[in-house]
């Protein structure tokens, strides 16, 4: 039963909220019974089947690298794309008697008249006028990267890597990457729900987590945006989900280890969601100013967890961009 006064009361009560800062040892609520495992299943079922109902997929140019990503990654070892690799993703002039015209294909067998893209090409007659938006040049020649981070497209190599056992090489087949790019989306927000309810049943009884969690899944923007084409949405929703329920744990957790590891985890799941919209940095440091003010010893496990992730973005700005603290959209004003 949802308590008097609604969820928000529910979850956000005087009560709840010294449970969330109480970290004397057992403060939270006893979870992990099979009713809490069997709503955490049933509610990630019921997302999954609500996002996955249409059967369709948004081909959007906003998701266009985070989709084609794992082709990239799992054919070339790259994590970047390249005329040669995605004509498309460029547009192109075409020197001609008249002058200089611009024009967009899709492959190097397109036909200019008389001639072909390739031929054009190898000829000195066409050269990229420029990527789309949502690419940024690197300092390496005729190399470039996403606009938006390399993190929602790393989500979908597990998936893309399964697909491609009977569909190989998958950048020849875009219709099937755009499918896994919809179900990495898909699953993504839909286990942030889940990780949600975890957090708020450690703060309140089933009926409250479980509606909240579930009017955040299907009464949201997550229903008709996040869930339908792997944008940056999903995937830094999943990680700031799981960053909350681990922060919930920690907080709720013995003293000793307990509440260490899951301050960890926490900064690992905060980490990557930096991967995903490196604005995320700022919940990484609100949290980090709270452990700071009341346990400084989880702050420094939070660190822990976090640095190995913030240190692979670091070194991906630098391999790409010449400096650590360059970002591709930060880039995208520089073009």
């Amino acid at each position: 039963m949802v308590p008097e006064g609604g969820i928000a009361r529910g979850l956000f009560s005087r009560e709840a909220m010294e449970r969330l800062c109480d970290i004397s040892p057992g403060a939270g609520r006893a979870t992990g019974s099979w009713r809490d495992r069997a709503g955490a299943a049933a509610l990630l079922l019921i997302a999954l089947g609500a996002y996955l109902a249409n059967g369709d997929f948004l081909p959007i140019n906003d998701a266009k690298t985070a989709v084609y990503l794992p082709a990239s990654l799992l054919r070339e070892g790259n994590w970047s794309f390249t005329p040669r690799e995605y004509p498309f993703m460029f547009h192109w002039r075409v020197e001609t008697r008249q002058g200089p015209v611009l024009r967009q294909f899709s492959r190097w067998d397109h036909r200019f008249g008389a001639y072909d893209a390739q031929t054009l090409y190898e000829a000195g007659r066409l050269h990229v006028q420029q990527p789309k938006t949502y690419l940024v040049p690197t300092v390496h020649r005729d190399v470039y990267v996403s606009t938006w981070g390399p993190g929602p497209g790393l989500c979908a190599v597990p998936l893309a890597a399964l697909v491609q056992l009977w569909h190989a090489p998958l950048d020849e087949h875009p219709e099937w990457l755009w499918r896994i790019g919809k179900w990495t989306a898909s699953l993504c927000v839909a286990l942030s729900a889940v990780f949600l309810f975890g957090a708020a049943r450690r703060l309140s009884d089933f009926g409250t987590a479980f509606v909240a969690a579930a009017t955040y899944a299907l009464g949201t923007g997550v229903f008709s945006t996040s869930s339908q084409a792997l944008w940056q949405h999903g995937p830094n929703e999943l990680f700031l989900a799981m960053a909350v329920w681990a922060l919930v744990r920690s907080e709720t957790s013995e003293r000793g280890t307990g509440g260490l590891v899951w301050a960890a985890i926490c900064g690992a799941a905060l980490g990557a969601a930096t991967w995903c919209r490196p604005t995320s940095g700022l919940v990484v440091l609100a949290v980090a100013g709270y452990w700071l003010c009341v346990h400084r010893a989880r702050l420094a496990a939070l660190v822990a967890g976090g640095l190995p992730l913030a240190v692979g973005l670091l070194a991906y700005n630098l391999h790409y961009f010449g400096r650590p603290l360059a970002f591709g959209q930060t880039m995208l004003g520089h073009v």
